[in-house]
């Protein structure tokens, strides 16, 4: 076996646990490792993993590297919609399946439509052949978003019913009741498709439309957990069991069973504690589980309908505040990619 250089190990243990900590530069100050013929097998492996050669030369990424890199292609990229934190407290209620999400992520991949202008002032000049252009300003007009949502559970049609409520919601501003009345309808802040294409950009909802359409199957949404054993529900369950009773005494008759139908209805009667087991017990039935009587509409049970499919069309409006254009805008940055915010 070779001889194991003990000091090459630890300077090549140390690079290594300083990379997982973050630290590259004071792991690359203490990478000074022995050739190869000082070192042995142990010392091989730690520089391995630390992405070195045997002179203690980078020439790969390490593992922390390529950990990270494996956690930025896995990264969510999906487009997603949200409020900002002073609005949170909004994700309540019907909106309150959008809290997991931090706000609305969109299913399917939107079509979104982006307007950059730059806007020039034309004067026609005299004895001229061609008018001059006199620059005036930039804007990000309306951003236009097309989006397809669709349902097949009660939790997705509960997902849905709260994208549905969010873009109306976020067209109104906080009045009457509100503790903020007077203020506007909440920013909006955009993310996805990676930090090229929307980093955390505010913007407002100026329109959403949408239509119920009349060709797709509708779905009901997961009713609340105070719901949960409604009566609704209960009354359902009653029907079944007043049905599969009423079939299963059809079919013992109907068999040619007439003879044990006395011995049946004794042991009934005993059982039910009334005298007429088959011409009442289906009334009997309801009286024990509570006697719900009449209908219960879907609404008095706390439950909506969604199409399981249907298409939303959102319009925002882009919001860089001034104080963030002066401090922290530079076009070369901008063309770098290096800002954060901004449209």
């Amino acid at each position: 076996m070779a001889d194991i250089d003990t000091n090459a190990n630890v300077k090549a243990a140390q690079f290594l646990a300083s990379q997982e900590a973050g630290n590259t530069a004071e792991g690359a100050a203490s990478s000074s490792l022995p050739s190869a013929s000082q070192t042995g097998t142990a010392s091989q492996f730690f520089q391995t993993e630390a992405g070195l050669n045997s002179v203690g030369e980078k020439v790969s990424p390490s593992v922390r590297e390529l950990r990270s890199s494996t956690a930025a292609s896995n990264a969510d990229w999906r487009f997603r919609m949200s409020l900002g934190p002073g609005a949170k407290d909004l994700y309540a209620g019907i909106l309150a399946p959008l809290n997991a999400t931090d706000g609305v992520i969109f299913p399917y991949t939107p079509q979104i439509q982006i307007n950059y202008r730059a806007n020039y002032n034309k004067t026609t000049l005299t004895h001229a052949n061609h008018p001059a252009f006199f620059y005036q300003g930039s804007e990000v007009s309306d951003v236009q978003v097309n989006a397809t949502f669709t349902a097949q559970s009660s939790e997705e049609a509960s997902y849905l019913m709260a994208a549905i409520h969010f873009f109306k919601a976020t067209t109104k501003m906080y009045y009457g009741q509100d503790d903020k009345k007077g203020m506007p309808p909440p920013l909006l802040f955009l993310n996805g498709f990676g930090n090229g294409q929307f980093d955390n950009v505010a913007c407002v909802n100026t329109q959403f439309n949408y239509n119920l359409p009349d060709n797709v199957d509708y779905i009901r949404t997961a009713t609340n957990a105070s719901n949960t054993g409604n009566p609704f529900q209960i009354q359902n369950a009653l029907s079944s069991v007043k049905g599969g009773f009423n079939q299963s005494i059809s079919r013992l008759l109907g068999a040619g069973v007439n003879r044990n139908v006395a011995r049946i209805g004794g042991l009934a009667s005993n059982f039910l504690g009334v005298n007429n087991p088959f011409g009442g017990v289906t009334d009997r039935i309801g009286s024990i589980l509570g006697g719900f009587g009449g209908s219960i509409s879907p609404a008095q049970a706390g439950a909506n309908y969604v199409p399981t499919k249907i298409e939303l069309a959102i319009t925002l409006i882009p919001i860089v505040s001034r104080a963030k254009q002066t401090n922290e805008f530079s076009l070369k940055d901008f063309a770098a990619g290096k800002l954060k915010g901004h449209w």
